[in-house]
């Protein structure tokens, strides 16, 4: 009996032990040492589990394709493996869900093993007999997050990365903004509660690689938790053939583990680049548009490159010269892309009448060539004589010029997948380039997203027939060298394509508006695209002063990767042409300042900007939007990022330098207020440094950053006690390096070129003054006695 006993415990283990198994093998899990996912083969669901918070954040998420849903299949089988690729090692899970006489859904999870967020991608294996198009796929439907949750101190900020005019293309033109309810978005969306550092949650998530759709994400936001949704979806679709397998680079992001929202932004933007394999091209010098001249020739185009050597602009950077052939008449320009027309039509003029002769004109006087296209907009004569290299293989269907049907998205233009079309713009773009021209404006670009299709390739997207419009000028005009524009658009498909995407509709201002809306896309900036706010003429500034056009540069550098000029260089007073060389060069940076404030409910616009440029040292813009009164703004410096600090080290000091007043503000406590009182429409630069044991540099008169691009290799030797570095110093140009002493008293100072004096401010500051009468890197020594304490 007592065997029979033991016989019978051991029974009902094996079977206890044997339903366990069998439930969890309805149960698929990847994880690592940040995120479980868990996929219910039973029911069609997943669930995405937070290990630092114990809790399931995502549950009851399904996938979509079309109007397949993955809880409406009854298989769903699995497969784990290991991967390797461009972000790194880690699993995927791929589950194929399956149903008799429907297409095959794949959904694919991907964890690294050193990162947070989770990748996803969907595709379908069309297993009937019948071609599909493919309009939607969602790796992520209505999935129940942070379920019983307060949602204090609720806060979410879009994605879009377009301009700001509706009227530009319907249904378009939103400009970035925070958001207090449910908010649907263009590329990705950021959302983050919590009253506390410790009570913060932040979530964001977009896409992560774009080729043939654009992205959108969703999170509805209800009493005690939120819906969240992330799909893509294009107007003509993708076309997968009868027993044919579509599995897309067309991933998504998803990401809660950061609390801070501005790391957890810039992480993303980060991978993005990483996935989308971003090689971003730096606008380091300023762009004159010709448009705005009201010149718009080559001719002017070539004075005004002259006037800028002669003003001395060249000295600090080189010079964009931007021609824009826009002719709105039934014939004109668009399709023919050649010389003939351009000059047929008053934009080539002798003795620059040719690309060649106007490219190497300007490169020769030391500026960079820029032409200009109408994305797919078409010349009545050309589409006539080409109808089947146009959409629909119909030249009559042509686009319209600037009236009723503008806006009317895809009634008509250029195929870019018809063959003889594609190697007629190729020749195009090898034409311009062999000529010189580095970059280009592609004007209009909603007249190539056809949401009608016609093209000639039956597998192309709207999407992918926009994207392959601005690879086609990418790759002709040099690939990663390229400088190509896109006006303005919601998505971010051409990621990888463009070098800047412009955020404002014709414009030759600066307005709070831009700067607040332009501010709220930072981690983008420099880092997947340099932002453009289209033209700044220092004559239309709010306030006829000089802090007006300081602020409009100081600004434009700020928040944007691009400064566009729209005023003709001829009479530019040298006042203004010392404010502006004073923000040359641009950044060649993935970076930009953070805007602290940016959540602030209180402010219409972002007032507090901060650049860290290490540990010891940040760039403190501090912007007053209101032109017409002065403003006291103020900065808790200890506070952390997460609530408007600037997040220093309450134990230390902090030397303080204004910029543009060329003030020494004070040595300040890192556990104070900052407070200034900032002039109606000025922007304040300052440079906050640790104070140092021992003498340091605190600010340069060279650049708004106050030596971060103009000095290098600044070094402190306690045994000689001598402060050195090496400035790049302009010719005919007073560079002056401001040093604390930090209670050490000068001895000798020596410079390798040029001329030097010291000149004192107070007990504890001095200038270095150098002259050199050409563009020269100048290494520079300061020695002092030693410290005023140790001689007690």
């Amino acid at each position: 009996m007592k065997n029979n006993k033991y016989l019978y415990l051991l029974f009902v283990v094996i079977l206890l032990i044997s339903s366990y198994k069998s439930f969890q093998s309805d149960l698929v899990m990847i994880e690592n040492d940040f995120v479980r996912i868990e996929y219910d083969a039973q029911e069609g669901y997943y669930h995405i589990y937070d290990k630092s918070q114990k809790r399931f954040v995502v549950e009851k998420a399904f996938t979509k394709v079309n109007n397949y849903y993955s809880t409406n299949y009854s298989i769903h089988q699995s497969t784990i493996e290991e991967l390797n690729d461009i972000l790194g090692e880690g699993q995927k899970l791929t589950v194929v869900s399956s149903k008799g006489g429907s297409p095959d859904i794949i959904v694919e999870f991907i964890l690294y093993n050193y990162n947070s967020y989770l990748v996803l991608n969907i595709g379908l294996d069309n297993t009937t007999d019948n071609n599909l198009r493919i309009h939607t796929m969602s790796p992520l439907q209505k999935g129940i997050a942070y379920d019983n949750t307060k949602f204090e101190s609720y806060i979410a900020l879009d994605g879009y990365s377009g301009g700001s005019l509706g009227w530009e293309w319907p249904g378009h033109g939103h400009t970035t903004s925070v958001h207090t309810q449910s908010l649907t978005s263009e590329n990705n969306l950021m959302l983050t509660f919590g009253k506390s550092l410790e009570e913060k949650n932040t979530l964001v998530m977009g896409g992560l690689t774009y080729k043939e759709f654009a992205k959108k994400a969703e999170a509805k936001k209800y009493l005690s938790h939120l819906e969240l949704s992330l799909w893509c979806e294009d107007g003509v679709g993708k076309l997968v053939d009868a027993n044919t397998k579509y599995l897309p680079n067309e991933k998504f992001y998803i990401d809660f583990n950061e609390k801070n929202p501005f790391e957890a932004l810039e992480k993303y933007a980060l991978t993005v680049k990483m996935a989308q394999k971003v090689e971003l091209n730096y606008y380091t010098f300023p762009t004159l548009c010709l448009w705005y001249t009201h010149t718009n020739n080559t001719t002017d185009g070539v004075k005004q490159m002259e006037a800028a050597v002669e003003k001395g602009i060249t000295k600090y950077s080189s010079l964009g010269i931007r021609i824009v052939p826009d002719n709105y008449d039934d014939n004109n320009i668009n399709g023919w892309f050649d010389d003939e027309h351009w000059q047929k039509y008053g934009f080539y003029t002798a003795p620059y009448e040719t690309s060649e002769k106007f490219a190497q004109a300007i490169i020769e006087r030391g500026g960079i060539p820029f032409q200009y296209f109408q994305s797919t907009k078409t010349s009545t004569d050309y589409s006539e004589q080409f109808p089947e290299q146009c959409l629909f293989n119909e030249g009559t269907k042509k686009t319209g010029n600037l009236g009723p049907d503008w806006n009317i998205i895809g009634n008509g233009g250029y195929d870019v997948t018809d063959k003889d079309f594609e190697k007629h713009l190729k020749d195009a773009y090898v034409h311009i380039y062999q000529a010189g021209f580095k970059g280009i404006m592609i004007d209009y670009p909603h007249l190539s997203w056809h949401e009608d299709g016609g093209f000639d390739d039956k597998y192309t997207t709207t999407a992918g027939f926009h994207r392959k419009y601005f690879e086609l000028a990418y790759n002709g005009l040099g690939g990663k060298k390229s400088f190509v524009h896109e006006r303005m658009r919601d998505s971010d498909v051409t990621l990888g394509a463009v070098s800047s995407k412009r955020t404002e509709g014709d414009t030759w201002s600066i307005t709070p508006n831009m700067i607040k809306h332009t501010s709220l896309r930072w981690y983008k900036n420099r880092v997947l695209v340099n932002w453009d706010m289209d033209a700044k003429d220092y004559t239309k500034v709010k306030s006829k002063n000089r802090d007006a056009i300081r602020t409009m540069f100081t600004m434009t550098y700020v928040v944007s990767g691009r400064l566009l000029l729209g005023h003709s260089l001829y009479d530019m007073p040298d006042s203004v042409t010392y404010d502006l060389t004073r923000t040359l060069p641009y950044p060649a940076l993935p970076q930009t300042a953070r805007p602290l404030d940016a959540f602030s409910l209180e402010k219409f616009c972002p007032e507090i900007f901060d650049y860290r440029v290490n540990e010891k040292w940040h760039q403190l813009t501090l912007y007053n939007s209101k032109h017409w009164k002065a403003e006291d703004i103020s900065v808790d410096l200890s506070q952390n990022v997460n609530f408007s600090g600037l997040g220093l080290d309450m134990n230390k000091e902090y030397h303080v330098y204004d910029y543009w007043n060329d003030t020494y503000v004070s040595k300040v406590k890192g556990d104070e207020t900052l407070t200034q009182t900032v002039r109606g429409g000025e922007a304040r630069m300052l440079s906050v440094h640790e104070v140092e044991e021992n003498p340091q540099f605190i600010s340069t008169n060279r650049h708004i950053m106050q030596g971060m691009l103009d000095l290098n290799d600044v070094d402190w030797s306690k045994a000689n006690k001598t402060l050195t570095g090496t400035s790049k110093v302009i010719a005919e140009d007073t560079y002056e390096v401001v040093i604390a002493k930090n209670n050490y008293k000068i001895q000798d100072f020596e410079v390798s070129s040029g001329k030097a004096e010291l000149v004192e401010i107070n007990d504890d500051l001095v200038k270095l003054v150098i002259n050199s009468p050409e563009n020269k890197k100048i290494k520079w020594g300061v020695q002092f006695n030693k410290n005023i304490k140790d001689m007690r």
